[in-house]
């Protein structure tokens, strides 16, 4: 409250806005009970919890966090109970957490790629999806976009998609930039001979092999001087 400049004033209403402000407050009592209910519903099932009236919302207000919900209760049960994703992000849901998540559930949840990335997923949150590119393509996840959680030639491997996919559908046109540089280390991290050929432009060729050593001229002698044959 601003009292102004007027000393006189300030002293008036000082204690009005102190008991004003006191009267706020909500009661002591009523601030157990509410510490005693939260416990209470960390305890209950989710059909004990719907039986009384208990939203998800709530549930958020209370303090409930969504690892703890879910480690409890699963994730299916959850959006059956009526977790959409809002109240999912304000119960703490973290990029790890897509993880558990179906390819149905992210159906049903609306999720896209902008959305996915409010909870800060990595690439490899992402791949953990399993979902496929015609479904990934759908969802607005794009190579710059996967770029900036982490796509690189290495994390592409976890997608399971070839390099012409990867081409063809996701729209790469620079597979140097992502790290196919070095064909040794792309074919170590699983990559075919098909798909490096593709992304390096061709593969190397084999080395040659070694020459074998001339084998030793035959040497003769008959009745006379040695000769070579």
């Amino acid at each position: 409250m601003d009292y102004g400049d007027d000393p006189l004033v300030s002293s008036m209403y000082a204690r009005e806005h102190a008991r004003a402000a006191e009267s706020l407050q909500p009661p002591k009592s009523g601030m157990l009970r509410a510490l005693v209910q939260r416990r209470e519903w960390k305890d209950q099932t989710l059909v004990e919890l719907r039986d009384k009236a208990v939203t998800p919302c709530m549930l958020v207000a209370a303090g409930a966090k969504w690892s703890a919900l879910q480690a409890k209760h699963g994730t299916r049960a959850l959006i059956g109970f009526g977790f959409r994703w809002p109240s999912m992000l304000a119960a703490g849901f973290r990029g790890s957490s897509l993880r558990t998540l179906s390819i149905e559930q992210v159906s049903a949840l609306g999720l896209t790629a902008p959305r996915m990335l409010e909870c800060r997923p990595s690439v490899h949150d992402v791949s953990a999806l399993h979902l496929p590119v015609d479904q990934l393509h759908e969802l607005g996840w794009t190579v710059p976009l996967l770029s900036t959680i982490g796509l690189d030639m290495a994390s592409m491997v976890d997608f399971g998609f070839s390099a012409a996919t990867w081409r063809d559908t996701l729209g790469v046109s620079n597979f140097r930039a992502l790290g196919f540089t070095n064909y040794a280390q792309c074919a170590h991290l699983g990559w075919r001979a098909a798909d490096i050929a593709l992304a390096m432009g061709a593969a190397p060729a084999a080395p040659a092999a070694p020459a074998a050593p001339a084998a030793p001229a035959a040497v003769t002698r008959v009745g006379g001087p040695i000769r070579f044959i």
